[in-house]
């Protein structure tokens, strides 16, 4: 007698899009609409990513791809459906729910198949707190069973070795490419205690930049729309240096510290800081023009800089445009004298 063994995961989006924009992350027009897509990836040796090995593959998606594995067509057909895996998330709270449980053939086999998930469960809490990576293996549960709902499953299995996903809430926080992350009710006190660390390390850098002024005025240029959220005063033609006093500066990168710990984390290692904030000064002061409801920079009359934030900043740190840079520059100084 067969039987079910039901298990839900969600996958939720990580950061509000807004955030990341703000910090000069590149992201779709699909991302500030709340589309977000799973899609396909690239793995080792520059092949498209895959979320299943051979033997899965072969057990799996015969059904789904409507090949034979001993066909010739077979690699090429498993290929184009990965190369094809578009899954799109929506942006909530409670985010997108999948079904990654298992319907075994029998008794016997459904307790081999939990033994199982319980050992690669623990190996993969040994490997974080060691800080290194473990690849959760499901031999034995697809040897005894199949997944109650393949497309979950396979979704779910991508999932665990797609770069864009954290696997579980301490890896929330690990790269800035990090879209999505697994979420379940078992792993809520794992959430908190990531948040715990964030909360902590965003103070910590605090401490840090608060004795260097040059970093806290990029910070502020940075996260200006922060601190408009917090202080109805500023308005958006507002310079914030002007604005936001020394003597209060100190107060205003604590509040983004405590409110926006993981944007204020963010800005503070982000090696291109200096050259983001020099951006948004020059857009302040007129000298670019960002066009509204886009990240498309405009110089002079109708020279476009760039579409997005990294693509700005490579025109300003071309060779060819250093004269155009060092004017804007000197304008800038000029007008705040």
């Amino acid at each position: 007698m067969s039987l079910k063994v039901s298990e839900k995961v969600f996958i939720r989006i990580k950061t509000n899009p807004a955030s990341k924009s703000r910090l000069g992350v590149d992201v779709s027009l699909d991302f500030l609409h709340n589309k977000v897509k799973i899609g396909s990836s690239f793995g080792k040796g520059h092949d498209v990513l895959r979320g299943l090995t051979n033997a899965e593959e072969r057990q799996l998606l015969p059904d789904i791809i409507g090949d034979d594995p001993k066909n010739t067509t077979w690699t090429k057909n498993t290929k184009l459906y990965w190369t094809d895996l578009t899954k799109v998330i929506p942006y909530s709270e409670t985010g997108y729910e999948i079904e990654i449980g298992m319907e075994y053939r029998d008794k016997e086999g459904a307790e081999l198949a939990e033994r199982e998930r319980v050992n690669q469960r623990a190996a993969t809490s040994t490997a974080l707190k060691e800080g290194r990576q473990h690849v959760e293996i499901f031999t034995v549960r697809l040897a005894h069973g199949s997944p109650i709902n393949i497309e979950d499953y396979i979704i779910y299995r991508y999932c665990l070795v797609y770069n864009k996903c954290a696997n579980s809430p301490a890896e929330i926080y690990n790269s800035t490419r990090i879209l999505f992350y697994l979420y379940s009710k078992s792993n809520k006190k794992a959430i908190e205690k990531a948040k715990h660390g964030v909360k902590l390390r965003s103070m910590s850098l605090y401490l840090e930049l608060a004795k260097e002024p040059k970093k806290v005025s990029n910070i502020l240029y940075i996260m200006k729309d922060s601190i408009r959220l917090f202080n109805s005063t500023i308005k958006d033609q507002d310079d914030i240096l002007e604005k936001v006093t020394a003597s209060d500066r100190e107060i205003t990168l604590s509040k983004l510290a405590e409110a926006y710990p993981n944007d204020f984390i963010a800005a503070a290692t982000d090696t291109d800081l200096g050259i983001k904030a020099f951006l948004e000064r020059a857009i302040e002061g007129q000298e670019l023009k960002r066009i509204v409801n886009t990240d498309t920079v405009i110089y002079g009359d109708n020279t476009r800089i760039g579409t997005t934030v990294n693509e700005a900043i490579t025109w300003l740190r071309a060779a060819e445009n250093k004269d155009a840079v060092l004017g804007i520059k000197t304008r800038l100084e000029n007008f705040q004298k």
